[in-house]
């Protein structure tokens, strides 16, 4: 087996056969943590190789621990003594676990595990919210510690948080994605990785309520076969850092035992140097995607008018858009409003309307996000009457028009003449079939730009529209 440079990428990529056994065999994971069975069943697994557990401490934190062997538990030595590593990085420390608080059984009410489920598509604040039962059936039963099956392991692995709802949230996506993966693979048993995951989230939930007991574990600097125990692990499955390689003797018979530490050592710098470059590439998008989100104005809008231009987007009715539509983000991310009326004149000409007009204020209210006004008094900024054909140009052609003149009830004492000219709203209505028509036109125009012109609003109104085409004899009359 070839040496990694750390814990962390040792469970991660160099077990790759026994990870794929091991997920075919979750059961066996489960079966570990049965709260009934004997001490020696308990302490098997234990003693297994590449073990690693999931213990709690005394601040409601989850706390890796791997590589675990009984030093003892012998007819020559039978008081067990177990030694455990901690840390997943290059140089794990050793401590002396106390097996009896880890292996204890635990017997709990915790929320089921379809609730802990659908409060984690919330958010993480929803499963911290969530309470323990004080009545009803004990659905948790297991050990103070927690074996994870190799795909829950990996999850954990890449999440490295010790706080359990994160964990939960990790392992309920990871369960996802590994049932996707395998769905199709008769070897592996869905209701089993199920219910092992099951078995987690309510272990995490438990842990952040403070129900499960802290592990115990300490260190022993001076302790010889801990100290014995952390060297042959480090020795067998982890590339020595340049320190170590350095120290190590130098005679004709350890010539290859050198050059293979030497070796390792200049693998680790070269990888050591991949991951800080690959960092410095993760911060210049992330510097990119900062700067593409502060030219974005939408993303200064309140939270609602978002929403309500994705629903607004939605091409089945039913989810909302991922984003605003491109063609509505030009309007959105023009230098001022007077810009973004322009532009979105410019897109209605594209589309064959030049002669179209917007009510006062259209433009600046889709600019910044207000699509609806406030007053009562005012129709609806994005309903029909928010645009016209342009005004006529002689008094014959005035007449194809009514002139509503929308006024507030507080006059100020101003006489009629002031009133109109400094507080009315004017809307423009078609008086015949043919002006409305194309009103609805252009209507259905602009919502394209706004919403995409593969939106459900988009497309119920053109065959809206197509109907009334089809049937206009008869609305004439």
């Amino acid at each position: 087996m070839p040496l990694s440079p750390s814990w962390k990428t040792h469970f991660l990529h160099g077990l790759t056969a026994a990870n794929a056994i091991g997920d075919r065999n979750a059961a066996k994971f489960t079966e570990a943590m049965t709260h009934d069975a004997a001490i020696d069943t308990k302490m098997k697994y234990l003693n297994e190789d590449n073990n690693l557990i999931l213990v709690t401490d005394n601040k409601k934190q989850v706390v890796i621990l791997h590589n675990i062997k009984n030093l003892g538990g012998t007819t020559i030595n039978p008081t067990n003594k177990v030694a455990a590593l901690i840390g997943v990085g290059p140089d794990a420390q050793v401590v002396a676990l106390d097996v009896d608080t880890a292996i204890t059984p635990q017997i709990k009410r915790t929320q089921p595990a379809n609730d802990i489920v659908e409060a984690a598509s919330t958010g993480i604040d929803a499963i911290r919210a969530l309470r323990a039962p004080t009545r009803g059936e004990h659905n948790f039963r297991g050990l103070s510690m927690f074996t994870p099956a190799p795909f829950l392991r990996k999850a954990i692995l890449e999440a490295m948080s010790p706080c359990p709802f994160e964990i939960i949230q990790a392992a309920i996506a990871a369960h996802t994605l590994h049932v996707q993966e395998h769905q199709n693979n008769n070897s592996f048993s869905a209701a089993n990785l199920e219910a092992h995951r099951n078995m987690l989230i309510m272990w995490c939930l438990a842990v952040g309520q403070d129900s499960i007991p802290k592990t115990r574990f300490s260190l022993l600097p001076d302790d010889d076969d801990l100290k014995t125990h952390k060297s042959n692990s480090h020795l067998k499955y982890i590339q020595p850092t340049l320190d170590a390689a350095a120290a190590a003797p130098i005679n004709p018979e350890d010539t290859i035992r050198v050059l293979q530490l030497l070796g390792a050592s200049m693998e680790r710098s070269c990888k050591a140097s991949e991951t800080q470059s690959e960092i410095q590439r993760e911060h210049v998008a992330y510097l990119k995607e900062k700067d593409k989100k502060k030219k974005d104005k939408a993303e200064k809008w309140h939270g609602l008018s978002r929403r309500l231009v994705r629903n607004a987007a939605s091409t089945n009715g039913q989810v909302p858009a991922d984003d605003i539509p491109a063609s509505y983000k030009l309007i959105i991310n023009s230098e001022t409003a007077a810009m973004a009326d322009k532009e979105l004149h410019s897109q209605m000409v594209a589309l064959g309307h030049r002669e179209v007009g917007f009510v006062h204020g259209t433009a600046a209210s889709l600019y910044n996000g207000s699509i609806l006004w406030n007053a009562r008094d005012k129709p609806s900024n994005l309903s029909f009457f928010t645009l016209y054909e342009n005004n006529p140009i002689n008094e014959e052609q005035k007449s194809h028009y009514l002139h509503l003149n929308i006024l507030h009830s507080n006059t100020d004492n101003k006489n009629l003449d002031e009133i109109k000219a400094s507080q009315k709203h004017i809307i423009s209505v078609p008086k015949d079939f043919t002006k409305l028509f194309n009103v609805i036109k252009m209507y259905h125009r602009m919502a394209t730009i706004l919403f995409g012109s593969e939106s459900a609003l988009s497309v119920e109104m053109g065959r809206a529209l197509s109907l009334i085409e089809q049937e206009a004899s008869t609305i004439k009359v």
